[in-house]
């Protein structure tokens, strides 16, 4: 436990704060130390629950660095701060709650936890945060975890229709996360999301952005085939890809 001081403490220089991390990984990886007692040791050490995730969250993208997946159930059990943060409405910790969770797709607690009761400008900004995690999480955000990211931000949408500039800044970032993918679920619910954003965008907030919006997701017309034991369809994945066409007026010099 000798890093985790250092690890929460605000006197730690920023050497001294990245040596914690890599310690309290390195004890983690080599099962010297366990999530469980982890999670315990930062409880006792922070004052507030924000800084035990801030902490959790640096370990995590330091260990998804190294290519381990916080995938078992220690690692469940090493994100339940996260989850209870969130249960709580602890808003300052969201951020961080998502970059831990959303590695993991721990689906019913964060689904059920971030659409908790919420402000209108809470929730306007952890659709921002979903995606923002996501990419910035890149290559070692495993594909179920960016199908649920996807899910999310759709449940997200459902719940609170951004403003149209915000609409059309949120259609660009999910463009990031879901193009060159080739899973049907990721580009069904991509789509479906993505047709919602552009509905709700200013047809000028658009325009600087409608070239390449619409030419990340033409990219996959004509939807041919799904594989085999793909849970959607060929017909409801090309609905979804239709209605990104016929969603805003901003493509038409485009089509």
């Amino acid at each position: 436990m000798e890093h985790v001081q250092a690890l929460v403490s605000s006197q730690s220089t920023q050497q001294e704060h990245k040596r914690a991390v890599e310690g309290v990984a390195d004890a983690l990886e080599s099962k010297t130390l366990t999530a469980v007692s982890l999670v315990s040791a930062l409880e006792a050490a922070t004052p507030t629950r924000s800084a035990a995730l801030v902490a959790i969250s640096d370990v995590t993208a330091c260990l998804q660095g190294r290519g381990v997946s916080p995938v078992d159930d220690e690692w469940r059990a090493y994100c339940e701060p996260a989850i209870q943060a969130l249960r709580q409405g602890d808003t300052s910790a969201l951020a961080s709650a998502l970059h831990v969770l959303l590695p993991v797709a721990a689906s019913p607690a964060l689904r059920r936890s971030v659409l908790a009761p919420r402000s209108p400008s809470e929730l306007a900004a952890l659709q921002y945060d979903v995606l923002n995690t996501s990419l910035a999480l890149g290559p070692s955000l495993r594909l179920g975890a960016r199908v649920e990211a996807v899910v999310l931000l759709w449940a997200l949408v459902v719940a609170h229709t951004p403003s149209p500039h915000d609409a059309a800044a949120l259609a660009a970032l999910l463009t990031q996360l879901y193009t060159q993918q080739r899973d049907a679920a990721l580009l069904n619910n991509s789509f479906t999301t993505l047709a919602m954003l552009l509905r709700a965008a200013d047809v000028a907030e658009l325009q600087p952005l409608a070239g390449a919006l619409f030419a990340a997701f033409a990219d996959y017309y004509p939807i041919l085939a799904v594989p085999e034991g793909a849970p959607v369809g060929r017909d409801e994945l090309a609905g979804a890809l239709q209605s990104c066409f016929a969603a805003t007026n901003a493509f038409a010099e485009h089509a």
